[in-house]
């Protein structure tokens, strides 16, 4: 009996101490909760209220990450566990070639390929783990070849180094030059042993500012700041993109247009990271400059249209002072506005108004240019006036200047060393299309314009104006140098987002009016077929960013650790007014590695020290190659220059 009271007084503890745990859980649990709750409501009111920003940000980060996660790709060499694995199978392939050619010597060709295959097969498959292992110690001694002592991946191909030569004297010294003429900073390392200006070029500046913003994070290398520049100057240029394609076409055309801006292989190839050089804002400005014109275009607020066109002004001036080739966009954008003045004047002779409209555009055109010529003039290194009247003169003599590009001695008897540069080698139009995508995809990008052109908006007929002149320049540009066909990513890729947006507001109506389609239901599908367009899995040809990371992945550093060593090697062991004498092609990694003076580089290749180092150097005659050396590192080309005055024959 007593233990049938006990037990029910254990069970009546139990179930007050379980009580006591709830409320004691419940008054720990319920703040927590209804806190929670608060905070999820104040979350998700914050996101109702904000939703349209919150998804234009979502949007935008599409093309960003595409831009940064492919042209990241050279800093971890990824192609060099390709080669690894090539070089660890070809190396099993041989040794069992060379032992079945032991063992069966009478075996015909045929016959022993295939055995030699078939065992390949059987040794990879059974040896997986140990091969996956020395795939991995080849790829890290290919890697190590192409990386500095920190792991950090040389900057790519050779003109990076022209700047980065100067960014470190700024850095290191707050100086450009090594040496200072005339108040002026001068270079007594390049085109030695006479020297030469420093080219005020102000990718240098952003190269040290690079760096000295990095170390805020903790880098202490300068080839790290240096090799992150192209990335995030390619990065920003995708987002002037998305806003334009935003404005013209909407959301969709955006995301679409700027992607392909982002991974386009011809945008890629000299804009990955690694590739420090002024490619990038080719791409950057000029988009720049049209969205602040369109902005300047639509605006109905006389402050905001005079506020667009001098900020289109001041692009302009800052771009003079990265490229040489700046007037293009400028000439375009004017041809632009010439041509839309025309049509509304047009429109007001066959009295259908449009008068308001016509002096508007006239406005945009005076704004734009003059603040251009202004900002031009401010940024020139020789003067404001002198600035300002060459700018001028450079819009319609440079242009003529480009067909000349790569004709050979029409002026002179000294050869024309840019036959020689790859970059700059002719293309045609059905190659330039090719490199664009193809006929399919360059048919898209001229219906985005067609598209364009029907429609009433003031901003679209003014776009589509804009992309056709550029495009048509871009094109002809790229026939006399392929280089040239970077400048015709930005107005392929928005003619098609165009095309894609405008296509599927138009679809979209349609299917409502005549299906009584979901507008959804149009937008689903024109998604799937931008993305097909962009990724597509069964198509290569179609795959934009899967040729945009393949192009990535195999850019490769020209410099690797024998240069780099051979070099420190003669900055450690030469004197420091040593001259290098060399082809051009190397002679910023000399000025850049070695520390020493170079007879010529990509900065100074087309001139008279071309002919000279290139007789020295395919000369049979060693006294002669003697001569000719003592002549060029003692000055250079004075003393022919000395004949020539002489003489007035430049074949004495």
């Amino acid at each position: 009996m007593s233990d049938e009271v006990g037990e029910e007084e254990r069970k009546d503890v139990d179930e007050d101490v379980a009580q006591a745990a709830d409320e004691v859980i419940e008054d720990v649990t319920q703040p927590i909760i209804e806190e929670t709750k608060k905070d999820s409501e104040e979350v998700l009111a914050f996101i109702k209220k904000h939703q349209k920003t919150i998804l234009l940000i979502a949007l935008l980060i599409i093309p960003i990450f595409l831009s940064v996660f492919i042209r990241i790709q050279p800093a971890y060499l990824p192609v060099t566990e390709d080669w690894a694995e090539n070089a660890v199978i070809d190396s099993v392939r041989r040794s069992i070639d060379r032992d079945s050619r032991q063992q069966f010597p009478t075996l015909p060709d045929a016959q022993r390929e295939q055995f030699v295959e078939e065992q390949v097969a059987i040794f990879v498959e059974e040896n997986q783990a140990n091969i996956k292992q020395e795939v991995q110690n080849v790829a890290n001694n290919f890697k190590q070849r192409l990386q500095d002592d920190s792991g950090q991946t040389y900057l790519l191909a050779i003109d990076p180094y022209y700047y980065s030569t100067y960014a470190r004297n700024l850095i290191e010294t707050g100086e450009l030059g090594n040496s200072e003429v005339g108040g002026a900073p001068y270079d007594t390392k390049a085109l030695a042993p006479q020297g030469r200006d420093v080219p005020r070029n102000w990718h240098v500046f952003v190269d040290a500012w690079m760096f000295r913003i990095s170390k805020l994070f903790g880098n202490d290398n300068l080839l790290t700041a240096f090799f992150l520049a192209p990335l995030i100057i390619a990065t920003l240029a995708v987002i002037p993109c998305f806003f334009i394609l935003r404005k013209i076409s909407g959301k969709f055309a955006a995301v679409v247009g700027s992607s392909i801006v982002a991974v386009h292989t011809a945008f890629m190839t000299r804009t990955v990271a690694g590739f420090s050089d002024t490619d990038a804002y080719n791409v950057l400005f000029p988009v720049l400059i049209a969205w602040a014109l369109l902005g300047s275009i639509e605006s109905k607020n006389e402050k905001w249209k005079y506020g667009f066109g001098i900020l289109a002004g001041v692009a302009t001036g800052i771009y003079s002072r990265f490229w040489t080739g700046w007037w293009y966009i400028f000439d375009i954008a004017l041809a632009a506005i010439g041509l839309y003045f025309l049509y509304e004047l047009y429109l007001w002779k066959q009295k259908k108004g449009h008068k308001k409209e016509m002096m508007d555009t006239l406005k945009n055109g005076i704004t734009y240019f003059v603040s251009s010529l202004i900002f031009l003039g401010l940024v020139a290194r020789d003067g404001f006036m002198s600035g300002a009247t060459s700018s001028f003169h450079a819009l319609f003599q440079f242009p003529f200047g480009i067909t000349q590009l790569k004709d050979v001695a029409t002026k002179t008897i000294w050869p024309n060393v840019f036959t020689t540069v790859a970059e700059l080698n002719p293309s045609s139009i059905s190659s330039t299309i090719g490199v664009m995508g193809g006929v399919f995809l360059f048919g898209i990008a001229i219906a985005g314009i067609a598209v364009l052109l029907m429609q009433k908006k003031k901003q679209h007929l003014f776009f589509a104006l804009f992309l056709a002149i550029w495009t048509i320049v871009a094109v002809y540009a790229s026939t006399r140098g392929i280089r040239f066909t970077l400048i015709l990513v930005p107005a392929f890729g928005m003619a098609i987002g165009c095309f894609f947006g405008l296509a599927t507001d138009y679809l979209a109506k349609q299917g409502l009016e005549a299906w009584k389609m979901k507008k959804s239901i149009t937008y689903g599908i024109m998604i799937v077929v931008a993305v097909l367009l962009l990724a597509n899995p069964v198509n290569p040809s179609y795959n934009m960013v899967e040729q945009g990371y393949n192009q990535a992945i195999h850019e490769i550093p020209s410099m690797n650790d024998a240069w780099w060593n051979a070099l420190t090697n003669i900055k450690e062991n030469s004197q420091e007014d040593a001259i290098i004498t060399s082809w051009w092609d190397f002679g910023h990694w000399f000025r850049f590695v070695a520390d020493r003076a170079a007879t010529f580089d990509g900065a100074s290749q087309n001139r008279p020290q071309a002919h000279w180092v290139g007789r020295m150097l395919q000369t049979a005659d060693e006294k002669e190659s003697l001569a000719l050396l003592r002549m060029i590192d003692c000055g250079a080309d004075d003393s022919n220059c000395i004949l020539f005055n002489h003489t007035q024959d430049e074949l004495t």
